[in-house]
């Protein structure tokens, strides 16, 4: 059984968080039974709404802005288990400065938000974020 610990910020955002992602793993990866995820949130000194570090194939840290909206909230948090999807799933392997995805290797440095968002994972994550968000909005009432 996977093991989902949430902490920090309001009640109404862990229980919202907890629904997310619980739903989330189960349209990513429905068969997959073994990951531990803590999902934190936190107050960021930068702009970054969320953050994921995956400490393990099925160990994962995601961070959240508290007091997102509802929507920037979901999106964030999708986003970020698309990329616990990614590495639990091998799909990407971090190795500091080089990442492989799906055997590929990728230098990860970039000077642009629009160099950061043209890695392959990254167009992934944006783009299951908001396919996610929009059926989590007729489903998940």
């Amino acid at each position: 059984m996977n093991i989902i610990e949430i902490s920090g910020g309001k009640k109404k955002e862990r229980i919202l968080a907890e629904r997310v992602a619980e739903w989330t793993i189960s349209k990513l990866m429905p068969r997959m039974r073994t990951l531990d995820i803590d999902i934190k949130f936190v107050n960021f000194t930068d702009k970054v709404d969320a953050y994921c570090l995956c400490v393990s194939l099925r160990e994962f840290q995601i961070e959240l802005q508290k007091g997102l909206d509802d929507p920037d909230m979901i999106t964030a948090l999708i986003h970020e288990l698309v990329h616990v999807k990614q590495h639990a799933r091998k799909e990407l392997i971090d190795n500091g400065m080089i990442k492989k995805w799906k055997g590929e290797e990728y230098l990860h440095i970039f000077t642009t938000i629009d160099q950061y968002m043209s890695l392959p994972w990254e167009e992934e994550a944006y783009r299951l974020q908001e396919e996610l968000y929009e059926e989590w909005k007729t489903t998940s009432v």
